[in-house]
């Protein structure tokens, strides 16, 4: 006897036993109830927010930083030559993933994948400086990316998106750097209103 599994396109049905390792995605499989077994696996997007608190930058200045990311199982190949309605699994990365995680709770699965990110953010505070953090997040968000992709490929995973939600420090150094910015642009419109009715009047005046 056995059964049929019905899964949809966010999950995946990994069943082992007789026939070896075999992947299902927004499909039925059948699995035989003496000789085979199978678990469900998540493909939907996780959100993962990762906080820095008291994380020392280049200059031993220490910061929070707060980061969204998003992370899901990287179940389909990405084909750059055209757009594909029956896009191809990428069962390496389904067999990944499931090979760490089948079986663990959506909460462990994500506490994992939030502490390699949160270690790579960490890291990537302590070679930027607070200037560079607060002038600069692009910069920041793409040592990030360019980081934890390698990292998130070994768990079976992709990274969707990831943004810097809000970066702080409890010595007001954030704020000092905020105020002599809105000064540098005060000043410098300023300059600019000046130059223009200097020149506005020296036309009058030809």
């Amino acid at each position: 006897m056995g059964n049929c599994i019905v899964v949809g396109p966010h999950e995946a049905a990994v069943r082992s036993g007789q026939g070896g390792l075999t992947t299902a995605v927004g499909k039925t499989i059948f699995v035989w109830g003496v000789c085979q077994q199978h678990e469900i696996l998540d493909l939907g997007m996780k959100t993962i927010v990762l906080e820095s608190v008291a994380a020392e930058s280049a200059q031993g200045v220490r910061v929070d930083v707060v980061g969204i990311a998003q992370v899901k199982v990287d179940a389909y190949m990405i084909n750059e030559r055209k757009v594909s309605d029956t896009p191809k699994l990428n069962n390496a990365a389904i067999n990944l993933a499931a090979q760490h995680f089948l079986g663990d709770s959506e909460e462990s699965i994500k506490e994992a994948l939030k502490q390699t990110l949160e270690g790579h953010q960490r890291q990537i505070i302590g070679n930027l400086t607070v200037e560079e953090l607060y002038r600069n997040r692009s910069k920041f968000t793409e040592q990030i990316r360019s980081v934890v992709v390698r990292d998130l490929a070994q768990f079976g995973f992709a990274l969707v998106s990831y943004v810097v939600e809000s970066i702080s420090d409890e010595t007001g150094y954030m704020d000092s750097l905020g105020i002599i910015q809105t000064s540098i642009v005060r000043r410098e419109a300023e300059q600019g209103m000046a130059y223009h009715d200097q020149e506005v009047s020296c036309f009058y005046h030809l």
